[in-house]
C-alpha cells in the first residue's frame, strides 16, 4: 500500500481536527493588521469574547455547580506528575476564581444565569450583527500553509450563546430580539463555511444548533418575525452551495502541497520503502526504486493533473441539479492481489484517491441542512397564513409557493398534516441515511438499518 510519507500526510488529517485556540486570541492570530472592513474580523473578536474563564462557568451552569466545585480539589499532585510551587499556586488561584463565580451564580435559576450571560457577553452578538454587514474574506485561503482554523470549535460556542440569548429574550417577551438573534446567527453560520470541507461541516453544525430551538418557539413569533425568518432562509438557499467553495479551498491547499514535491529530495519518500510484511507495498516500493528522477518528477506532474481533475469532477456535480449532488457509493474493489504486477498508473491512481476527499457523508449533512432551511421557510409561511386567516391551511399549496412544496432532497413533497386545525406536523421524509428530517434533527435509531451522517 502507498504510504503518505510527505507533507500532505501531516496536513490533510489536521483539517479534521479543530486545533486548540491561540494564546493571543483568534483575532490577533489571523489579523495582525486588521482593516475593520472584513466580517471575519468581527466574528473572531466575538469568539474571543467568549474564551475567558468566567464564560465557561456561566455557560456550563447547573444548580449543583458550586457544591461540586467545593468538593473538587484545586489540583492533583502525584509522584508520576509532580507539580512545583508555582504550578500549585496558579492552580489554586484559578480554582478560587471559579469558586467565586460559581458562588455568585448559586442563588440564580436557569433564566437568571442566561440573563447574566446576556448582560456580560451581549457585545459578542453586536459584533456578529456588525460583521454580517461587511464582506467576508479569509486571508488564510490564499496561502499554501492555510491549514489551521483553530476558531472553528469556538464558532460552535458562539452559536450556542446566540441560542442562550434568544431564550432569555423570549422569556422576557422580546420576540423580535429573539428572532433577530437567530437570523443573525444563521447568516453568520452560513458565511463561516466557505474555506474547507471541515469549515463547511462546522457551518452545518452551527446552523443545526440555531435551527433546533425554532421547533419549540416558532409558534410564538408574530407575522413580521415570521416574514423575517422566511427572508433569511430564502436568502441563504439562493446562495451557491457551500460545498463548491469548500472544495475549491481544499483543492488549492492539496495542489499547493503536491507542487512542493518538485525536487527529488521531496519526492523520494512518496512511496513506502517496503517492510517485507506487505507484499503490495513491497512491489510498489520496488517499482518506485526502479524509476529514474525524471520518471518520478513526471509521476508527480501526472498526479497533480489527476487530482485536479478529480476536484473538477466533484465541483461540476454541484453545479448541476440538486438531486444529483450526492456522490454515488464507491464499490469496494477488495484487497490488491500481491501476485499481480504493479504499474505506475496503478500507483498514481491509488495515491490520487487519498488526496480527493470522500464527500458523500459531508454532502448529505449539508443537504440535510438545506432541507431544514426550507422547513424554516415553510413553517414561517404556514404560521403567517394562520395569523392572517385564523386557521391553518388545509394543505401546503394554500400557503406556500409550489416550488417549495417539493423536497429536492427526498424527491417527494414535504409531509404536512393538521388533524385538528390547531396543530400540525411538517417534515421531510429524507433518505435512508438520514431518516425523517424536522427542524430539530433526530438521527435514525440504532438498529433501524440506516446509516446517518454526522
Amino acid at each position: 500500500m502507498i504510504s503518505l510519507l510527505l507533507l500532505m500526510a501531516a496536513k490533510w488529517p489536521a483539517l479534521a481536527q479543530l486545533a486548540p485556540s491561540h494564546s493571543k486570541g483568534y483575532f490577533q492570530s489571523v489579523f495582525p493588521h486588521p482593516t475593520g472592513m472584513n466580517a471575519l474580523e468581527d466574528y473572531l473578536r466575538a469568539a474571543d469574547m467568549l474564551r475567558d474563564e468566567s464564560f465557561s462557568i456561566y455557560f456550563n451552569w447547573k444548580p449543583t455547580q458550586y457544591q461540586e466545585l467545593l468538593a473538587t480539589p484545586a489540583y492533583e499532585d502525584s509522584k508520576e506528575f509532580p507539580l512545583d510551587a508555582s504550578d500549585k499556586a496558579e492552580a489554586t488561584a484559578t480554582h478560587m476564581r471559579r469558586l467565586a463565580i460559581a458562588k455568585e451564580l448559586s442563588d440564580l435559576d436557569y433564566l437568571g444565569v442566561q440573563e447574566l450571560l446576556a448582560r456580560r457577553y451581549g457585545g459578542a452578538i453586536k459584533l456578529l450583527v456588525s460583521g454580517n454587514q461587511k464582506p467576508y474574506f479569509d486571508p488564510r485561503s490564499q496561502g499554501p500553509d492555510a491549514m489551521d482554523f483553530p476558531e472553528l470549535s469556538a464558532f460552535r460556542t458562539v452559536a450556542k450563546f446566540i441560542v442562550s440569548d434568544s431564550y432569555q429574550k423570549l422569556a422576557n417577551g422580546d420576540t423580535t430580539g429573539a428572532q433577530g438573534d437567530l437570523s443573525t446567527g444563521l447568516i453568520f453560520a452560513q458565511r463561516i463555511g466557505r474555506s474547507t470541507t471541515i469549515s463547511g461541516l462546522v457551518s452545518v453544525s452551527c446552523q443545526a444548533i440555531l435551527i433546533a430551538p425554532l421547533e419549540e418557539h416558532f409558534g410564538r413569533f408574530g407575522v413580521s418575525n415570521l416574514s423575517a425568518m422566511n427572508n433569511v432562509a430564502q436568502a441563504i438557499l439562493k446562495e451557491p452551495f457551500p460545498m463548491i467553495s469548500c472544495l475549491e479551498g481544499d483543492r488549492k491547499r492539496v495542489l499547493s502541497t503536491l507542487s512542493e514535491l518538485s525536487s527529488e529530495e521531496n519526492i523520494k519518500g512518496l512511496v513506502s520503502t517496503g517492510d517485507g510484511e506487505d507484499k503490495a507495498a513491497d512491489a510498489q516500493a520496488k517499482l518506485w526504486k526502479s524509476m529514474s528522477v525524471a520518471q518520478r518528477q513526471q509521476f508527480v506532474r501526472d498526479l497533480i493533473a489527476q487530482v485536479s481533475k478529480g476536484f473538477d469532477k466533484s465541483i461540476a456535480r454541484f453545479n448541476g441539479p440538486e438531486s444529483t449532488w450526492i456522490p454515488p457509493v464507491e464499490p469496494d474493489e477488495g484487497p490488491v492481489d500481491p501476485k499481480q504486477a504493479v504499474t505506475i498508473d496503478q500507483m498514481r491512481d491509488e495515491l490520487a484517491q487519498t488526496f480527493i476527499p470522500v464527500l458523500r457523508q459531508a454532502t448529505i449533512s449539508m443537504l440535510r441542512n438545506r432541507v431544514q432551511l426550507r422547513l424554516i421557510s415553510i413553517h414561517a409561511q404556514v404560521l403567517q397564513y394562520r395569523w392572517r386567516n385564523h386557521q391553518l391551511p388545509s394543505d401546503l399549496s394554500q400557503a406556500v409557493p409550489a416550488y417549495l412544496i417539493q423536497d429536492p432532497f427526498s424527491g417527494k413533497p414535504f409531509h404536512y398534516e393538521s388533524a385538528d386545525g390547531i396543530n400540525y406536523v411538517l417534515y421531510s421524509e429524507g433518505i435512508p441515511e438520514t431518516g425523517k428530517i424536522e427542524l430539530k434533527y433526530r438521527k435514525p435509531k440504532v438498529g433501524s438499518g440506516q446509516s446517518s451522517p454526522p
